[in-house]
């Protein structure tokens, strides 16, 4: 089954859209950011939002030049170590 539209990160990049989930992995290993870290099994975290928050977050994360995974990735590690 195809898109009607097509994503929004292929929107303002050009790109074609993305593979879809089921072509992605389960999980991922993440390569540490520094040489003290090890590397990690990556496991996927849903969260229900309002659709148009999730638009803007899109919007926010790639105007940055991120994808939401980094950014939310980045804002929730923060709050964990507040």
């Amino acid at each position: 089954m195809t898109s009607k539209r097509p994503k929004l990160g292929a929107v303002f990049s050009g790109d074609s859209p993305p593979r879809s989930p089921t072509e992605l992995p389960a999980a991922r290993t993440v390569l540490p950011t520094d040489e003290s870290a090890t590397l990690e099994r990556v496991v996927q975290l849903n969260v229900a939002v309002p659709e148009s928050l999730r638009r803007q977050v899109k919007i926010k994360a790639l105007q940055s030049g991120k994808d939401m995974n980094t950014i939310l990735r980045e804002i929730l590690t923060a709050w964990v170590e507040e």
